[in-house]
C-alpha cells in the first residue's frame, strides 16, 4: 500500500490482525483485540515495515530545496537587480510573501514500508486563512 501512498495506523494494524486471528480460528469475535505487545512483535517480524509520522507537503517541499536551486535563484536575482539598476536602491526593493494557514488535525503515526515515506494531504473542505506581508530593508 505504501507504493500507492497509503499507510495504516497502529490501531488499524491491530484491528486487521485481530480479524485475521478470528478468521484463522485462533480467537473468537468476543475476545479482546490483540495488544500493543502483539503489534511490536509483529513489527519485529517484519523489518521492512516502519512506523512513520507522515510528512506534510510543505515539509516535503522544504526538503526538496537544493543548494543548486538556491544558487540559481540568487544568480537570477543578481541578474535582475543589475538589469534594472537596483543594487544601490534598497528603498525600491520589496519582498512580498504569503502564507496559507489551515486548521487541520495532525495525522497519527502510520505503519508503512520502510521504502516509502507516507505523506498526508489536507482536506479540501477546510478553510484557509491567507496572511500577506510586504517589506523592504529600510
Amino acid at each position: 500500500m505504501g507504493a500507492v501512498c497509503y499507510a495504516y495506523t497502529r490501531a488499524e494494524v491491530v484491528d486487521f490482525g485481530s480479524k485475521y486471528a478470528v478468521h484463522l480460528g485462533m480467537k473468537t469475535k468476543h475476545d479482546k483485540q490483540l495488544s500493543l505487545k502483539w503489534f511490536y512483535s509483529f513489527m519485529g517480524r517484519w523489518p521492512e515495515l516502519k512506523v512513520w509520522r507522515p510528512k506534510t507537503i510543505s515539509e516535503l517541499r522544504d526538503k526538496a530545496t537544493s543548494r543548486t536551486s538556491i544558487y540559481r535563484y540568487f544568480d537570477e536575482l543578481d541578474r535582475i537587480m543589475e538589469k534594472y539598476e537596483l543594487k544601490d536602491k534598497p528603498r525600491s526593493v520589496y519582498n512580498v510573501d504569503e502564507k496559507g494557514l489551515q486548521l487541520n488535525f495532525k495525522p497519527p503515526n502510520v505503519v508503512a514500508s520502510a521504502e516509502y515515506v507516507p505523506y498526508t494531504l489536507s482536506s479540501e473542505k477546510s478553510q484557509t486563512t491567507t496572511v500577506m506581508e510586504c517589506g523592504n530593508s529600510l
